[in-house]
């Protein structure tokens, strides 16, 4: 009797999520976001392909499936379908789908209208995985992106995007179905989706906005460097916040690079340096700027740990991005801003234990943090 209550309350969220994502706005020939691969569907369609990776089923193989909306429409043919093998002798398919559903247009501000929008969503089929479900979503969106690529290069669509996990919703559906009956159990998973601004914000303290026109008066007069530098740093945690894991990791270095020269020219001046014998180390190189200068000038060995890993997981991801056109995984990202964060503060404190007065001052303009 509880199982049956369980299965009745997962199956009115399963409709309630539906609902959300916009199956009560769509078309009769438009269902909506939901799973539509049926057993006929698979047998025709999947398994032989299936059968031609090597892939044998039983009545109890688990096929693992998730839905996906996607917020905006990639125009591939509905029902159209990417299949990838992999080592380990799991299988995944991508299934295209779209759906439509009423969106509101105000183009003046004062007339509303709606307007039939074609979205698209994706049928995420995974069969002898034993990754986890988020997981098995990075891999598939992986390989939506290389889909996305070779779209926009043969069509130069810039209205379609990579895709990634931090632009989608709230929430996607899921479910396991036993291939011998197809009978399913579904589930509802949470995405973890940063795209969203809060509406609700405490009004800062009055003290504070005293604060906010010096630092506008320091912006406007560009006495501090590091005003501009963390800038830098901000666009880069926002393009990481909503995904652009590229732009957030090029930002990212740029803005290392910035830092260590902004460090340099106000180290040199500080000893008594001419702005022109200044300009001439500046113009030297980053790498010559960190290792030779930047290091050297805080008392920091190269084969420190803390600067091995930066070359590590931040510069060398940056060359490989820069110059063979990787695409970084979330996995990828995650792990540069933990260790950029830890070799900005490293930093940070070398500089407070030095005899630099000034740089000292300028640096108590304290950049927000990384995560």
């Amino acid at each position: 009797m509880f199982r049956k209550i369980q299965i009745k309350i997962l199956s009115w969220m399963v409709n309630l999520l539906q609902w959300i994502v916009g199956s009560n706005l769509n078309t009769e020939s438009d269902p909506g976001v939901k799973f539509q691969l049926s057993k006929e569907e698979f047998k025709r369609d999947f398994l032989p392909i299936y059968t031609q990776f090597g892939i044998v089923l039983g009545d109890e193989t688990k096929l693992f499936q998730i839905a996906v909306p996607i917020p905006f429409f990639i125009p591939f043919p509905n029902g159209r379908t990417l299949t990838y093998s992999h080592e380990d002798s799991s299988i995944l398919s991508i299934i295209f789908r779209d759906y439509e559903r009423m969106v509101d247009i105000d183009p003046i501000g004062s007339i509303s209208q709606k307007n039939l929008v074609k979205y698209s969503y994706i049928e995420i089929l995974s069969v002898n995985s034993d990754k986890s479900w988020e997981d098995q979503l990075d891999k598939a969106l992986e390989y939506v992106n290389i889909a996305v690529r070779a779209y926009t290069t043969l069509t130069e669509d810039l209205t379609v995007y990579p895709v990634n996990l931090r632009m989608l919703g709230v929430f996607a559906l899921g479910r396991t179905v036993t291939y011998g009956t197809w009978s399913e159990e579904v589930a509802v998973y949470t995405l973890p989706n940063m795209n969203k601004i809060p509406h609700t914000k405490e009004y800062i303290a009055e003290e504070n906005f005293a604060e906010i026109s010096r630092l506008v008066s320091i912006d406007i007069t560009g006495i501090n460097g590091f005003v501009a530098v963390h800038e830098v740093l901000k666009a880069s945690l926002r393009e990481y916040q909503i995904g652009k894991y590229t732009e957030s990791i090029l930002l990212l270095n740029v803005f290392f690079e910035m830092f260590t020269k902004e460090i340099v020219k106000n180290i040199y001046l500080e000893e008594g340096r001419t702005q022109t014998e200044t300009n001439a180390i500046l113009e030297t190189g980053y790498k010559n700027l960190r290792n030779h200068h930047l290091l050297k000038k805080l008392g920091i060995s190269e084969s420190h740990e803390w600067n091995q890993n930066y070359l590590k997981f931040i510069y060398e991801l940056r060359n490989k991005i820069a110059h063979t056109g990787h695409i970084p995984t979330r996995q990828e990202a995650d792990r540069t801003f933990v260790h950029a964060d830890i070799y900005r503060k490293f930093l940070s404190k070398r500089i407070h234990r030095t005899q630099y007065f000034y740089l000292k001052k300028l640096l108590a303009l304290k950049p927000r943090k990384f995560r």
